[in-house]
């Protein structure tokens, strides 16, 4: 473990420097949890302790947000979304057939014609009530849990959290923009979904087009603080 006052090596199981005698753990001023003395957030409540100043990878040091867990990956991240879109698909098909007598085929799958020469296209089917409550109900699905609670049902069954790069929690306004540039991004437009997917598979943090737009990071969650 390195000391954050000399930079000394000590070993894992040090509790003070053995070069410059300064605490290696720091306690939290508002949960008193036992941290890393240098990290830079409380791996508990995520309070600051210290003034940090982020720095991306590849610089010896990372973003605060990475100090309290790991990037989360491409297939989790998929995970949770199922997780999150299968329930709110039932009830937006429940809604949809309360409301406006729409079965589950009429507001998710798209209407096909076959031409005279046998072709099969699409016609689209036009924008339905459903479609219209499936939005609704996951911007504020999504704008609520991620602002209060820093994810959605599927992110936190994972561990996950969405956060800002310096670890803190986005406000409502900014999650509402993370569902909106994420919807925009996989429900319309082929290319930058796929060039979104491949970012959060590939790139060192995980971070896909909607979180470089919105400046948000996905981590899994770790608590490394240890009981010595």
């Amino acid at each position: 473990m390195r000391c954050p006052s000399c930079g000394h090596e000590n070993p894992e199981v040090a509790r003070l420097c053995r070069d410059c005698g300064t605490s290696l753990y720091i306690d939290c001023p508002n949960c008193g949890h036992e941290n890393f003395a240098d990290r830079s957030l409380c791996t508990n409540c995520w309070t600051q302790l210290r003034e940090s100043e982020p720095v991306g990878f590849g610089e010896g040091r990372v973003l605060p947000a990475f100090e309290m867990g790991r990037p989360a990956g491409f297939w989790i991240r998929l995970l949770a979304s199922l997780v999150d879109n299968i329930p709110l698909t039932l009830v937006t098909a429940l809604l949809a057939w309360l409301l406006f007598g729409e079965n589950f085929f009429d507001t998710f799958t798209p209407e096909f014609e076959t031409a005279q020469d046998g072709t099969v296209t699409s016609t689209g089917g036009g924008f339905t009530g459903g479609q219209g409550i499936n939005i609704i109900l996951g911007a504020m699905y999504a704008t609520a849990f991620v602002s209060l609670l820093g994810g959605t049902i599927g992110v936190l069954l994972f561990r996950m959290r969405i956060l800002r790069p310096d670890g803190t929690m986005l406000g409502p306004g900014r999650a509402f923009a993370r569902f909106v540039v994420l919807t925009a991004t996989f429900a319309l437009f082929v290319i930058p979904a796929i060039v979104s997917a491949f970012m959060v598979a590939t790139r060192q943090d995980r971070r896909g087009i909607h979180d470089l737009i919105c400046d948000t990071v996905v981590i899994i969650r770790e608590d490394s603080a240890r009981e010595v």
